[in-house]
């Protein structure tokens, strides 16, 4: 009678250990996963967008040119007031 409580015992236990190591093979997966969204999510942030730069290039660009031809505007008001 001892010896068959044993066993049922020590099967009990290896089930347990059976299930305790599923469910650390699945934390584990998870755990990976996360940590891969994470790196890739990080990867996007810190990555420079080369359109974002090209951007700035052209606004740099279009403010100079603005600039130039109001320069241009003014001089020319001023050169008709005195010519005149």
């Amino acid at each position: 009678m001892r010896s068959e409580a044993l066993k049922q015992k020590k099967q009990i236990h290896e089930d347990d250990i059976g299930d305790l190591k599923q469910q650390m093979t699945e934390v584990r997966q998870r755990l990976d996963s996360v940590t891969n969204d994470v790196l890739k999510l990080k990867m996007n942030v810190t990555a420079p967008k080369p359109e974002s730069s090209n951007r700035k290039l052209h606004i740099v660009i279009d403010v100079s040119v603005l600039v130039g031809v109001l320069i241009g505007i003014l001089l020319g008001v001023v050169v008709a007031l005195i010519v005149r």
